[in-house]
């Protein structure tokens, strides 16, 4: 009966989205005694199978899910860490909830987030969006900066100069295409007269 409390509270934290206290695991579980589901649930943090905290409010419990992106899905975030290991590396977001955005250590996408996020301070808002794109299967954007991938390393201050030298020129030009019309605007009033 032991090991299938467990199994149960494990298979219900394996469906909600995050953090659970122990009521709704007892609930939901079907454990009659609220410290019974707290005792089982405190052995499974011990053992490493499901994360927990005690907040103001007593024990909360959830189970650690890596989020693995589909293309074109995009998850949004404030960046809190990059866990590198021999086999995945590992992106954690905190929204309302904490992502653990996990690839293959000798993937592509591994490649540029370590690349893109190794040096960001912690906090810094971050966008990550898989793409089924071959050159470029990931990318990885900073708010308040441009976008910053392994095939684009050209620096916010770089591409903002090289705005407004566009910019200019593309002044220039609709002034002279605005004199230009202005031109035959003239000419075709004295063609109606």
């Amino acid at each position: 009966m032991l090991k299938e409390y467990q199994k149960r509270i494990t298979s219900f934290l394996s469906e909600t989205a995050g953090p659970v206290d122990v009521e709704k695991i007892r609930k939901n579980c079907r454990i009659a005694n609220w410290n019974t589901a707290l005792k089982h649930c405190l052995e499974l943090l011990i053992q490493g199978k499901i994360k927990g905290e005690e907040t103001s409010k007593g024990w909360v419990f959830w189970l650690h899910q890596p989020t693995h992106l589909q293309p074109w899905e995009e998850a949004i975030g404030n960046f809190s860490d990059l866990k590198i290991d021999e086999n995945s590396i590992t992106v954690v977001l905190t929204t309302q909830k904490t992502l653990h955005i996990t690839f293959p250590t000798n993937t592509p996408e591994a490649q540029i987030l370590a690349e893109n996020l190794k040096n960001i301070p912690r906090g810094t808002r971050v966008a990550i969006l898989k793409t089924d794109i071959e050159g470029k299967p990931i990318i990885v954007k900073r708010y308040g900066e441009s976008e910053w991938d392994s095939s684009n390393k050209t620096s916010p201050k770089t591409k903002e100069k090289n705005l407004e030298r566009n910019h200019s020129s593309l002044k220039d030009f609709l002034s002279e295409t605005v004199v230009s019309l202005k031109g035959i605007l003239v000419l075709t009033r004295c063609f109606i007269r």
